[in-house]
């Protein structure tokens, strides 16, 4: 989403990019490493320097989730810049960092320092109303919902390889907070239950949660597959060639998945859990299902079920789930959204009020 941010046109707003990067694998975030000490200084030198030299209207910073590490790297940064910046936006696009305010600090001083980092901010982007409040809870002075958008990757409407029987998807990295086990006992149920489908992980894994995925659909080895991490057009057949995308997440960082929006480009229904801002993306009964709680393999598959058994349904909600895609969850509409808050935050007199949509 970044990437995107900094490479499409934005009329009226000039940018300027210091690369954060502190974890290249998702195993590193949360993690103390000497070399993330070194980069977080190099981080805090090369922002004064450029707000120096650029002399931003707004300084945009997206924190980090609800884990106490990369919390603290955030505080120590925004303590080291805020007294440097005309404004600040704070866009929480991985939520629940709030939430650290209700429990104890290691160090009770960095509660406090915490509150200082980052309360009131000129502006506070969240990913959907359903997002933890993380802007309300941090007094931003004005709030905005901007929901993740992508290009469209439908858009050479590629066909995919039809499986024999259906293909439920999964596209994610393959952690066990990612609901992936949960979805490997769900469909364990449904294959003893005589339902036939593949079930296909398509992402990053580690050997444990290979075995724990394999561990509860023994017997049905067959129906499984663990394609590894593909990219492009190998990732896209996937999608196309699927007859539904679940993604049973209580990841706690996970706010609005993009997987679940490239599988709604895709005109796939989708099967989720009710888990932050999802429910802003995912329209229980009309685009897919939502699954409560997050942990349960027989709640998921009774949803499963209903989309395997009623292909009718499976393909209305696809097509529903195609069209909020393309009036809500475009990569242009996300753009100017955020162009919009950029223009309003600049334009507003130093230490404004409440604004915002």
């Amino acid at each position: 989403m970044i990437r995107s941010l900094l490479g499409r046109p934005m009329p009226g707003v000039e940018r300027r990019h210091v690369r954060l990067a502190y974890s290249r694998e998702m195993e590193e975030i949360g993690k103390v490493a000497p070399g993330k000490v070194l980069h977080l200084f190099g981080v805090i030198a090369r922002t004064w320097f450029e707000i120096a030299r650029f002399r931003p209207d707004v300084v945009f910073y997206p924190p980090s989730g609800p884990n106490l590490v990369p919390a603290t790297r955030d505080l120590f940064t925004l303590l080291a810049i805020r007294p440097f910046c005309r404004k600040l936006v704070l866009q929480f696009h991985a939520g629940g960092i709030s939430e650290l305010l209700d429990r104890k600090w290691p160090v009770p001083l960095l509660r406090t320092l915490f509150g200082r980092a980052f309360r009131r901010p000129d502006g506070a982007i969240m990913l959907g109303p359903s997002a933890p409040p993380d802007g309300q809870r941090f007094e931003a002075k004005r709030l905005y919902f901007v929901p993740n958008g992508i290009e469209d990757p439908a858009a050479e409407r590629l066909t995919g390889a039809k499986d024999s029987l259906p293909v439920v998807l999964f596209v994610g990295v393959l952690l066990e907070s990612k609901g992936v086990v949960v979805l490997a006992r769900a469909a364990e149920e449904l294959w003893r239950l005589g339902r036939r489908f593949r079930l296909v992980y398509v992402g990053r894994s580690a050997r444990e949660t290979d075995a724990a995925i394999h561990q509860a659909t023994r017997g049905f080895d067959d129906s499984v597959e663990l394609t590894g991490v593909l990219t492009g057009r190998e990732k896209w057949e996937r999608f196309a060639g699927a007859a539904l995308f679940c993604y049973p997440t209580h990841f706690n960082s996970e706010v609005m998945p993009v997987a679940c929006l490239e599988a709604m480009a895709f005109g796939l229904p989708v099967v989720a859990t009710r888990w932050r801002a999802i429910p802003d993306v995912v329209q229980d009964g009309t685009t897919g299902f939502l699954v409560s709680p997050p942990a349960s393999p027989e709640a998921l598959a009774g949803k499963l079920d209903l989309l395997l058994s009623d292909p009718d349904l499976a393909r209305r909600m696809g097509t529903a789930g195609r069209k909020r895609f393309e009036e809500e969850f475009t990569e242009d509409a996300c753009i100017d959204r955020m162009r919009r808050v950029f223009v309003e935050v600049g334009r507003a007199p130093r230490g404004g009020g409440d604004g915002g949509a």
